[in-house]
């Protein structure tokens, strides 16, 4: 994790270590229970080409399959390499939906519990654009996405 990972990897915190190792042999995931929940479990991303969000159930998590979208949600920009799954590009969810509340409520949702990683009333600052418009050139509507992610926030 960290700058030498960024530079020879190309992301962060290591993908292979939390996506493969932990969950398969560290501390395994229970793939069971997971797919006998009786709960939707759908994960936030954001497409990079369109620079809207697409909420995608995950009803099996293997490694390698839509254990690639949890990854996807969490993939930061300037950070993480974008994801592919499905023939499109991802990164992280909160770039188009913060908190996705309406999306939830679409869903069937009657309760959403929402925690707070930054005190009340905390109000996100304009992003400085440059980077990303130098990393994300390629995909315009992404970095307009990126943009307005302030307005979206508050």
């Amino acid at each position: 994790m960290g700058l030498y990972s960024l530079l020879t990897t190309g992301d962060v915190v290591g993908t292979k270590f939390c996506y493969e190792d932990i969950p398969l042999r560290l501390d395994p995931f229970d793939e069971a229970a997971f797919e006998k929940a009786p709960v939707d479990f759908y994960v936030t991303v954001t497409n990079v080409r369109t620079g809207k969000p697409e909420y995608i159930l995950c009803d099996e998590l293997k490694v390698g399959s839509k254990m690639d979208v949890i990854r996807a949600g969490a993939s930061m920009p300037l950070c993480s390499k974008m994801v592919e799954w499905n023939g499109n590009l991802y990164l992280d969810g909160g770039v188009s939906d913060s908190i996705p509340y309406a999306k939830m409520k679409d869903f069937g949702c009657r309760k959403s519990i929402v925690v707070l990683t930054q005190p009340a009333g905390y109000l996100k600052q304009p992003a400085a654009m440059a980077p990303f418009e130098a990393m994300y050139r390629k995909y315009p509507a992404f970095v307009e996405a990126m943009r307005g992610r302030d307005q979206m926030y508050n």
